[in-house]
């Protein structure tokens, strides 16, 4: 989900409805907030080195959803070594966790 910085909250109710709690179970989200392509990316690589379990699938998850969203990144992740955080990760990950490396 992206949230436009030049609009308030208030306009953008509809895409907070994801943060609500969802059966009673508060979800846990990563935050990236849209700043050069550069420095996303960065920290998508960042976030994938320094995580793991549960956490490294939800961001492996949250990633093939910005590469969805936002067709530069994805050039620029390849550029960033990104293929090669993620074949680091995916030889340190289980099996679960490959499936969601190929996904994205």
């Amino acid at each position: 989900m992206y949230l436009d910085p030049e609009c308030t909250l208030a306009e953008q109710i509809e895409d907070l409805d994801g943060f609500q709690e969802q059966n009673g179970k508060v979800k846990k989200h990563t935050v990236i907030l849209r700043t050069k392509l550069s420095v996303r990316v960065h920290a998508c690589i960042e976030k994938l080195y320094n995580c793991s379990g549960r956490e490294l699938r939800r961001a492996l998850f949250s990633l093939k959803q910005i590469f969805q969203d936002d067709k530069d990144l994805v050039h620029e992740f390849v550029n960033a070594e990104g293929l090669t955080c993620l074949i680091k990760v995916g030889t340190e990950a289980d099996q679960n966790n490959q499936s969601y490396i190929l996904r994205g």
